[in-house]
């Protein structure tokens, strides 16, 4: 039988590994963000997005390792490459009045 000392230490170690297992999850984008960053001279976070919350949801399926698609909590992005900025994005508020709207097929984003 264990002691109330062992159960109480047992609590301890896994809410611990709770705690952590949170921070990795809610620090995963950020994470993946900065590695594809360094990895990638090509690999951008857009300006008005958060590097906590953006998430390339389409990547470039050729050699590159840029996103065509992304989406954070406030805006859906599209990747073009060229321009300022070199994506084009769209609230997510706009998107829900767009019909046929797809997040990965840019030409059925309006306005």
């Amino acid at each position: 039988m264990r002691s109330d000392g062992g159960r109480a230490v047992g609590v301890r170690v896994l809410l611990l590994l709770l705690a952590l297992v949170g921070c990795a999850w809610a620090a995963r984008h950020a994470l993946a963000n900065l590695w594809l960053s360094a990895t990638d001279g090509d690999y951008r976070v857009p300006a008005t997005a958060s590097w906590w919350q953006f998430e390339p949801t389409v990547m470039n399926p050729g050699s590159g390792g840029w996103w065509l698609y992304g989406e954070d909590a406030e805006h859906y992005y599209h990747f073009r490459g060229t321009g300022t900025p070199p994506y084009r994005s769209i609230s997510r508020a706009a998107a829900s009045t767009c019909q046929g709207f797809d997040p990965r097929r840019v030409e059925t984003w309006c306005g």
